[in-house]
């Protein structure tokens, strides 16, 4: 199902993207890099915000990355799990916010700013989603039917082609309002 978010499927949606997103404590974050080739690397999320639709990182400003989204602000964050995965695209900002810094810092954030939240390049990426889309395969009733459709597929010598909405809860959302779309 593809949803327009713009009436009551909004706040549902939104919730259940940032519901599945706050399982995980780290995403794939994909920018395009001067030839425009889409380069992906593994980010610690700092806050993941359904009230502010919004993925938060730590960044050091030097890094390529700062330089790639000041060039491009479209990115890519992918979740993976073995029964849940999403994808969101979306826009990025740097921002240099010492009060957002002090929101979100954690001491771990020491390891890459030995200086801590006064390290001077310091920044935060904040990733505003355009789009995402979901599928959520947990749940013990799904891995049940997954089971038996594989082994009823198997026992006949036939394709596996069971039904994807038996198996897993595919969600695409689009989110218009969150950007400049520039």
């Amino acid at each position: 199902t593809f949803y327009n978010i713009t009436n009551n499927m909004q706040t549902e949606d939104r919730e259940h993207l940032y519901a599945l997103a706050n399982k995980f404590s780290d995403t794939m974050l994909g920018s395009y890099d001067s030839q425009g080739l889409m380069r992906s690397r593994p980010m610690h999320i700092k806050k993941a915000c359904p009230k502010e639709n919004a993925f938060y990182f730590f960044s050091d400003d030097r890094s390529g990355k700062n330089k790639e989204i000041s060039a491009n602000k479209k990115v890519q964050l992918t979740f993976s799990s073995s029964d849940r995965w999403a994808s969101v695209s979306g826009e990025a900002e740097i921002l240099s916010d010492r009060a957002k810094i002090e929101e979100l810092w954690q001491e771990a954030s020491r390891l890459w700013f030995p200086d801590g939240k006064e390290s001077p390049n310091l920044t935060i990426i904040k990733v505003s989603p355009l789009q995402a889309e979901l599928w959520d395969c947990s749940g013990f009733l799904r891995k049940l039917n997954f089971a038996v459709t594989a082994a009823a597929s198997y026992v006949k010598n036939e394709n596996f082609t069971p039904k994807a909405e038996a198996i897993c809860e595919n969600t695409k959302i689009n989110m218009p309002e969150t950007a400049s779309r520039v």
